[in-house]
């Protein structure tokens, strides 16, 4: 690490607060809760970066990348709709309305083996950032 990073990022300033730690217990558990917070932040980022290489994208991001709604149906068939799609509990799938103006670029398969999804299919509604209501 660069001496200017160390001088301007968070280092610099977990280095100044620590010299004083032992005349002020507050600043002490100010610097573990500032530690605290950027372990969560940096897990969090490892957990996406896991991810991220594995190759498989979430419906979410795969919504967003489609500009197009995600689902997966009973059999684990993975579809992405023009518009919002309906949910047919009784026979497993998703639709969308004939009268609803996508109806015509209706739907396409995705591989189930790209996505990223361990939920349960009636749960698995996915719309583009945008379109909720």
């Amino acid at each position: 690490m660069t001496e200017l990073m160390k001088s301007k990022g968070g280092i610099a300033k977990f280095q100044e607060m620590s010299k004083d730690w032992e005349n002020n217990p507050k600043i002490l558990r100010k610097i573990i809760e500032n530690l605290s917070e950027k372990i969560d932040e940096l897990q969090a980022k490892a957990t996406a970066y896991d991810r991220l290489m594995s190759g498989k994208p979430t419906l979410k991001e795969l919504a967003n990348i489609l500009g197009r709604a995600v689902v997966v149906d009973a059999s684990g068939n993975i579809e992405s709709f023009a518009g919002e799609p309906i949910i047919d509990l009784r026979y497993g799938f998703w639709y969308l309305n004939e009268d609803d103006e996508d109806y015509e670029d209706d739907r396409f398969l995705i591989p189930r083996d790209i996505v990223d999804f361990t939920g349960d299919w009636k749960d698995s509604l996915t719309l583009p950032d945008g379109w909720e209501d």
